[in-house]
Protein backbone atom coordinates (compact mmCIF):
# COMPACT_ATOMS: atom_id res chain seq x y z
CA UNK A 1 0.00 0.00 0.00
CA UNK A 2 1.58 3.25 -1.02
CA UNK A 3 0.69 6.41 1.05
CA UNK A 4 0.32 9.31 -1.84
CA UNK A 5 -0.78 12.63 -0.95
CA UNK A 6 -2.12 15.28 -3.64
CA UNK A 7 -0.02 17.97 -3.79
CA UNK A 8 -1.45 21.63 -2.93
CA UNK A 9 0.76 23.27 -5.90
CA UNK A 10 0.45 22.99 -9.14
CA UNK A 11 2.88 20.94 -11.47
CA UNK A 12 5.40 22.93 -12.95
CA UNK A 13 5.93 22.54 -16.34
CA UNK A 14 3.12 20.55 -17.57
CA UNK A 15 0.37 21.51 -19.72
CA UNK A 16 -2.67 21.15 -16.85
CA UNK A 17 -0.25 23.40 -14.12
CA UNK A 18 0.03 25.98 -16.49
CA UNK A 19 -3.66 26.62 -17.37
CA UNK A 20 -4.91 29.45 -15.83
CA UNK A 21 -8.17 29.02 -13.57
CA UNK A 22 -11.26 31.28 -14.15
CA UNK A 23 -11.04 31.79 -10.27
CA UNK A 24 -7.75 33.28 -10.88
CA UNK A 25 -8.94 35.45 -13.68
CA UNK A 26 -12.02 37.00 -11.62
CA UNK A 27 -9.87 38.37 -9.09
CA UNK A 28 -7.41 39.81 -11.43
CA UNK A 29 -10.45 41.88 -13.07
CA UNK A 30 -11.86 42.45 -9.34
CA UNK A 31 -8.67 44.34 -8.37
CA UNK A 32 -7.83 46.39 -12.13
CA UNK A 33 -11.36 47.29 -11.24
CA UNK A 34 -10.53 48.50 -8.02
CA UNK A 35 -6.70 50.06 -9.16
CA UNK A 36 -9.06 51.98 -11.24
CA UNK A 37 -11.75 53.42 -9.11
CA UNK A 38 -9.32 54.70 -6.87
CA UNK A 39 -7.24 55.99 -9.45
CA UNK A 40 -10.17 57.84 -10.77
CA UNK A 41 -10.77 58.91 -7.05
CA UNK A 42 -7.68 60.29 -6.27
CA UNK A 43 -8.33 62.55 -9.53
CA UNK A 44 -11.02 63.71 -8.02
CA UNK A 45 -9.73 64.52 -4.72
CA UNK A 46 -6.16 65.61 -5.43
CA UNK A 47 -5.23 67.06 -1.90
CA UNK A 48 -2.84 66.28 0.29
CA UNK A 49 -5.53 64.41 2.81
CA UNK A 50 -6.73 62.85 -0.40
CA UNK A 51 -3.65 61.40 -1.73
CA UNK A 52 -2.96 59.97 1.92
CA UNK A 53 -6.42 58.94 1.93
CA UNK A 54 -6.46 56.55 -1.45
CA UNK A 55 -2.59 55.51 -0.77
CA UNK A 56 -3.83 53.89 1.91
CA UNK A 57 -6.46 52.58 0.41
CA UNK A 58 -4.24 51.06 -2.50
CA UNK A 59 -1.83 49.96 -0.58
CA UNK A 60 -5.09 47.54 1.29
CA UNK A 61 -5.64 46.62 -2.22
CA UNK A 62 -2.42 45.50 -2.71
CA UNK A 63 -1.33 43.61 0.29
CA UNK A 64 -5.27 41.71 -0.37
CA UNK A 65 -3.81 40.98 -4.13
CA UNK A 66 -0.56 39.95 -2.45
CA UNK A 67 -2.50 37.06 -0.09
CA UNK A 68 -5.05 35.81 -2.76
CA UNK A 69 -2.20 35.24 -5.77
CA UNK A 70 -0.73 33.25 -2.88
CA UNK A 71 -3.59 31.52 -1.77
CA UNK A 72 -4.77 30.48 -5.27
CA UNK A 73 -1.38 29.76 -6.71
Amino acid sequence: MTNQRASLFRDRGTQEGDRVESVELFFDLVFVFAVTRLSHALLEDLTPMGVVRIGMLIIAVWWVWIYTSWVTN
